[in-house]
């Protein structure tokens, strides 16, 4: 219930209006994808985990190096949930650009994950993580390859959901980011619009 209260409140009160195709990068067990209310849900991660998706979401199994071999029509929406940190930053930047390069203008990039501003004493406790980024860093980074950031929420969600205090049920996670995140706050959500 945790995912669906983040989808809603992500698709009521941060990016509105309709969306026609959607694009979730590195998915895992498909929660974003999901409850995402879109015409064309594509789902795509390292693994193959095509039994968890949804039954009206594609899924492609593909590693971030090898994107450009895939056909993905132009995207109103792509979002990558604690992706980026797990790659080098020229890892990092290939694969921005090609998601500029998927978006349709007016095309929107959601980015949700560790801000180390918030979180630097246990950051590296996760092995597999190379590159930090910051609320600052990560906007200046899309800024410099064209995106206009629209959505900055530097503290969205606490570091980790196993073991947070952030309640399990849908009403009350919804209630926490309605409140914006007061508490506990050490994953950000960075957005940005493809304007030309």
């Amino acid at each position: 219930m945790v995912w669906k209260a983040i989808v809603d409140h992500i698709q009521t009160r941060l990016v509105k209006g309709p969306i026609q195709s959607s694009l979730d990068l590195g998915c895992g067990y498909g929660d974003f994808s999901r409850h995402l209310k879109a015409k064309q849900k594509t789902a795509i991660d390292l693994e193959d985990l095509s039994e968890y998706q949804a039954s009206d979401v594609r899924f492609l199994q593909s590693s971030t190096s090898s994107l450009g071999d895939l056909e993905i029509d132009e995207l109103d929406l792509c979002f990558a949930s604690n992706l980026l940190e797990h790659l080098s930053k020229e890892e990092g930047e290939d694969l921005l650009r090609w998601v500029w390069s998927k978006l349709r203008p007016g095309g929107r990039i959601l980015l949700l994950q560790p801000n180390f501003r918030y979180c630097y004493r246990n950051y590296f406790d996760d092995y597999t993580h190379k590159t930090i980024y910051t609320d600052e860093g990560l906007s200046g980074f899309l800024q410099s390859l064209g995106f206009e950031v629209e959505i900055r929420k530097p503290r969205y969600l606490p570091f980790s959901m196993r073991g947070s205090l952030l309640p399990k049920t849908y009403f009350l996670t919804r209630t926490y980011l309605e409140m914006g995140s007061p508490l506990l706050g050490a994953q950000m959500l960075i957005g940005g619009i493809k304007t030309s």
